[in-house]
């Protein structure tokens, strides 16, 4: 997988580390300089049948585990800060496929369903 920086597109999707600021605090100084992201491709998954869904939540799960890690306790129990940033890159990852069977399962996996986002309008 590839750490990169780049705008969302439709076919790909980045689990971002941006949503964990307060995580990011706890942090040895230095190492929250930069976000971390990773690129989830899915553009080779038929996300209308349950094995393409299964398939994408389980990358974006190991995306979620890869970008959180610097934040994970050396012991077999993880950290608050670690959990938060996963949930978080997760919870972001599955909302930005806007794909309904995948929010689902997010649903059925978490027993929480995906916060509410507002478009926002400008008057000019």
């Amino acid at each position: 997988m590839t750490k990169i920086k780049t705008p969302f597109s439709l076919r790909h999707i980045v689990a971002p580390a941006l949503l964990i600021a307060a995580a990011a605090a706890a942090m040895p100084a230095g190492a929250a300089d930069a976000p971390v992201s990773i690129t989830v491709k899915y553009d080779d998954l038929n996300l209308s049948r349950p094995a393409g869904v299964n398939a994408l939540y389980n990358r974006i799960q190991a995306a979620a585990r890869t970008v959180c890690e610097p934040l994970s306790s050396q012991s077999h129990l993880q950290s608050p800060a670690y959990m938060g940033c996963f949930s978080d890159a997760v919870a972001d990852a599955v909302q930005k496929v806007g794909q309904p069977a995948l929010s689902s399962l997010y649903q059925d996996k978490t027993g929480k369903a995906l916060p509410t986002r507002f478009a926002s309008l400008e008057t000019r």
